[in-house]
């Protein structure tokens, strides 16, 4: 294009030349001397036309720059594209894979996530929640939780009775990824560039200046807003330079999808929690014969796991759903008398039951996800906001997973939109700390309380054995601490996978 420009220079100003000086009265030397002007003008030119078009076509300014395609970058994207007020501003959304695109079979997808009622209201304000229960959505109709070393079990059940309000729905995450991307395509002022690495990110220092990413093909993007969700080994956060507080768990969780039997068919909407010695494991429905698997155990257990036969597998697993070796005397025993004290006293008859979990035939799509913690001090800075893993990863047993990140995506959205309302700039500090301090409220709790009791239930001590049970036995007694549980929608962090971070 430059050598093209360069000539079309040499034959404006030579044609001027003949114009204004009859070529019957240019010398040789004369006619020397115009070429070389011309040629020196055409030099100059290009270098102007160069910077200007590398300025052109490599540097654009967006208002929102969205760093991750994973599930909740695009539901970042999507929420920001369909909101009447946030459609307003311009977003990119970039990420290293290429767009998902979901195709229904009969088998499911080994990816799922246990998706809360919140999330759910999230996908109908996106108009994506259609889309998803035309597929294939499971409702979660009831949830049971128990342990190996003593009777003591909760079970949470929808208090009005309303199969059409589940405690949770178990969705693939490809059909997840599908449906926002629909709606981004169908997003006027939001883009999608996908196979883009970020080769650098240069931060502001203050409202005064804008993020600017670099990225490998060469481009480069300005933005007022840059959103990370890039995963918990984000690079925008380490960028921030944020001090954060990580450790690995040396656990692996082991993700598969399984082939069930159930003792009563209206188990089949049923989801089973077990906490066992070698790590608590998780039974996630999908549909009248098959479920999610996800057993978390240490790394050396965990190996054993992927390295058996699927015949021994499925020999395993039905073992540890079943096993009553380790039932603790004592502590069933002070259960029957407690049991025996809210029948003639509180009138509660609901004595405890023996669990019967689905029997496991087959099983396939097996895969180890390690499990870690990462909690940094900040969510954000000057025009950057951390969302999903980027802000936020905990352990799977009693944590939201994704859906933690779907709310930092309804509350930063919130938080852009009210910046916008009242005329500020949307990458300001005032209001994205707002942000910042509500989720952090929400999620440092769940973090740590986790955390606590995954290290409560490694201990086999009887007192400690017996103190859990009490207290569990006393939520199965108690209606009014089920309906508080149910209202803070405590199923779903119990039942949940840990999220793939993408």
């Amino acid at each position: 294009m430059e050598k093209n420009f360069e000539a079309v220079c040499i034959a404006c100003i030579q044609s001027f030349m003949q114009i204004i000086v009859p070529q019957s009265t240019v010398s040789h030397v004369d006619h020397y001397f115009t070429m070389t002007i011309c040629q020196l003008f055409a030099n100059r030119s290009r270098l102007w036309f160069s910077k200007i078009n590398k300025y052109c076509t490599s540097r654009k300014n967006y208002d929102v720059v969205i760093i991750g395609g994973g599930m909740v970058g695009q539901a970042m994207a999507c929420c920001i594209g369909t909101n009447p007020v946030l459609k307003a501003l311009s977003v990119l959304l970039v990420d290293v894979g290429k767009p998902v695109q979901y195709e229904m079979s009969k088998h499911y997808s080994n990816r799922v996530c246990a998706i809360s009622p919140r999330s759910v209201s999230l996908f109908e304000k996106m108009d994506c929640w259609s889309d998803m229960k035309n597929n294939r959505v499971q409702p979660v109709l009831r949830m049971i939780v128990w342990e190996d070393c003593s009777n003591a079990h909760v079970t949470f059940e929808n208090p009005t009775s309303d199969s059409e309000k589940p405690l949770a729905y178990i969705i693939e995450n490809d059909l997840m990824l599908s449906s926002f991307f629909k709606r981004i395509s169908s997003s006027s002022n939001v883009t999608f560039k996908s196979e883009t690495t970020v080769k650098s990110v240069k931060l502001a220092d203050s409202l005064s200046d804008l993020v600017t990413v670099h990225f490998g093909d060469s481009s480069t993007v300005t933005a007022k807003l840059l959103i990370a969700a890039d995963g918990s080994n984000s690079r925008i956060r380490s960028a921030m330079g944020v001090r954060t507080l990580q450790w690995n768990y040396d656990q692996k969780s082991i993700v598969a999808n399984l082939k069930l039997i159930y003792s009563n068919p209206d188990d089949s909407c049923t989801a089973w929690q077990r906490f066992i010695r070698t790590g608590p494991l998780a039974v996630l429905p999908l549909s009248s014969d098959q479920a999610s698997l996800s057993w978390s155990s240490d790394d050396q257990f965990a190996s054993k796991l992927m390295d058996m036969s699927e015949t021994e597998f499925v020999d395993s697993l039905n073992r540890a759903l079943c096993d009553q070796s380790s039932q603790n005397v004592v502590t069933n025993s002070t259960l029957d008398l407690m049991d025996t004290f809210f029948e003639n006293v509180c009138n509660v008859k609901n004595r405890l039951s023996a669990i019967v979990p689905p029997t496991v035939v087959g099983v396939e799509k097996r895969f180890a996800i390690p499990l870690s913690l990462v909690q940094p001090a900040h969510y954000v800075d000057h025009r950057v906001a951390l969302i999903g893993d980027s802000a936020h990863r905990i352990h799977p047993l009693a944590g939201q997973g994704v859906n933690l990140g779907y709310a930092d995506v309804e509350e930063l959205a919130n938080v852009i939109e009210s910046a916008m309302m009242a005329g500020c700039d949307i990458g300001s500090m005032l209001h994205l700390r707002e942000y910042e301090t509500r989720r952090q409220r929400e999620v440092i709790p769940i973090a740590f309380g986790c955390d606590a009791l995954n290290k409560l239930y490694k201990y086999k001590f009887s007192p400690i054995v017996l103190a859990r049970s009490l207290g569990v036995n006393f939520i199965e007694k108690s209606p009014f601490l089920k309906v508080r549980l149910h209202q803070k929608r405590t199923f779903t962090n119990i039942v949940s996978r840990p999220k793939i971070s993408i």
